[in-house]
């Protein structure tokens, strides 16, 4: 047959969104806004934090931070994740003012070589974690906007804990 569905969270690899019906507990972290595709579903929205870290060229945490840059040198956002958006739109709020904005494919492979982002010391650099997490051996400073969730559900860890026992 020819039946479209859609993926949650949308993207590859992802499951059909009929299969929220085996789910137990569904959550929202965009907004307290549901999703069209989820109106049919008891979905919570869960909320969430927003911080700013700085990783030293060695990968380790710095500090938490504000970001620190001189007059000489320009603070470049970028991303490769489904949303960017949602990402530059956190960073206005969090009262971030970026020079420029460089938006990559979602899944993007990024090249060590320089050609993607240039390593100098005129550049600071912010991104999401998510890409962080493939730019390791670039061996640069840069910042990271984090996000954590905050989970405060009785009904989730009662359940959680009910699975445990089970098996």
């Amino acid at each position: 047959s020819n039946k479209s569905f859609s993926i949650m969270p949308l993207g590859y690899l992802r499951e059909p969104i009929f299969n929220l019906n085996r789910a137990e507990f569904i959550y929202t972290t965009k907004g307290p806004e549901i999703h069209s595709l989820l109106k049919n579903y008891n979905t919570k929205y869960i909320q969430s934090n927003f911080q700013i870290v700085k990783y030293n060229k060695n990968g380790v945490i710095e500090k938490q931070s504000e970001i620190y840059k001189s007059k000489t040198q320009r603070l470049v956002a970028f991303s490769g994740i489904a949303n960017p958006e949602h990402f530059f739109k956190i960073l206005n709020k969090l009262g971030v003012e970026v020079d420029e904005k460089i938006i990559f494919n979602n899944h993007h492979t990024y090249k060590l070589d320089g050609s993607d982002l240039k390593q100098s010391d005129n550049i600071i650099y912010i991104t999401t974690y998510k890409d962080y997490v493939k730019l390791k051996e670039l061996k640069i400073e840069i910042y990271i906007l984090e996000m954590n969730f905050i989970l405060n559900d009785s009904e989730l860890l009662k359940t959680i804990r009910e699975k445990i026992n089970e098996n």
